[in-house]
Formats: C-alpha cells, sequence, structure tokens
C-alpha cells in the first residue's frame, strides 16, 4: 500500500499534476532509496531481510541441562496431577449438587402434595379438636412424621 501511495505521489509529480513541497520531498526520498539500492547485490538485499526477520537470539538459551529438564517435567507432572484431582473434585461436586437440587424438589413436591391432600380432607386430616376417621389416622400420622423429619429449618438448609 505505502509503495503503490509512493508510486502515485511520484507519478503525479512527473507528469506535473501535482506541485506540493511535500511531495517533491517524498520524490527526492525516493530517488535516493533507490541510489541506495543500486549499490547493494540481490544477496546483499536479502540477507538483510532475513536479518532484519530473525529473533534476536543473543539473551536465549539454546540449550537445557539434564538437571533443568528433568525439574520442568517434574512441574508438568504435578501441575497435571493437580489437574486431575480438581477435576476430579470438580465432578463430585457437580454431581452432589445436582442430587441436592433434586432432593429440594421432591421435597418441595412432597408439601405440595400434602397441601392438595389436606385440602381435599380438611374434615379428615389435621385436625387436632375432632377425632380422625380411622380411614385417615394412617395417612395422617405419616402426614405429622414428614412434618416433624423435614421442618421448615430443613427446607430453608436446601435455599427456600
Amino acid at each position: 500500500m505505502a509503495s503503490n501511495f509512493l508510486d502515485n505521489l511520484k507519478n503525479a509529480v512527473e507528469k506535473g499534476e501535482f506541485n506540493s513541497e511535500a511531495a517533491k520531498k517524498i520524490n527526492e526520498i525516493n530517488q535516493l532509496v533507490e541510489e541506495k539500492l543500486k549499490t547493494y547485490s540481490t544477496e546483499d538485499l536479502e540477507k538483510k531481510i532475513s536479518d532484519i526477520n530473525k529473533p534476536d537470539v543473543d539473551n536465549v538459551k539454546s540449550e537445557l541441562t539434564k538437571e533443568e529438564l528433568l525439574l520442568i517435567n517434574s512441574q508438568s507432572k504435578l501441575e497435571m496431577e493437580n489437574l486431575r484431582k480438581q477435576d476430579k473434585a470438580n465432578k463430585y461436586l457437580a454431581t452432589l449438587i445436582d442430587i441436592e437440587e433434586m432432593v429440594k424438589l421432591s421435597i418441595e413436591d412432597m408439601f405440595s402434595y400434602i397441601n392438595e391432600i389436606e385440602d381435599a380432607n380438611p374434615d379428615e386430616i389435621g385436625c387436632d379438636d375432632t377425632e380422625i376417621s380411622p380411614f385417615f389416622k394412617e395417612l395422617d400420622d405419616k402426614i405429622n412424621e414428614i412434618y416433624k423429619k423435614y421442618s421448615d429449618t430443613t427446607i430453608k438448609s436446601f435455599g427456600n
């Protein structure tokens, strides 16, 4: 892109289409560059280009000792083992969280069902001042047992 720009400016100046001082300076610089390039052979230019593209390796150590390699290897093994352990713990944690959520939903479903039973049978279940019919006695006992086992504190501990 830059060379196209310079070529276009050079052509404009040569044809007299562009007479600014900046264009004349650009043209002069371009001529100096062309003259300088003529003094180099193609091989010299290729070497200069490859030197420019080479990374600075003066401060880079090219070989590692056996001890350094062993240390790097042992550190890598330790990191991999730690990652495996973390992955294992994360899988257990995810499963436990899933189970906890299922239990919470099951308890909520159970209490919802108990509410439906109580709403459908207000005279038969949960009445302290009247005697429970023998047909509903076992059901009422089970509902009371569930209330004791899964009190509000239990539900609250699940995040409700």
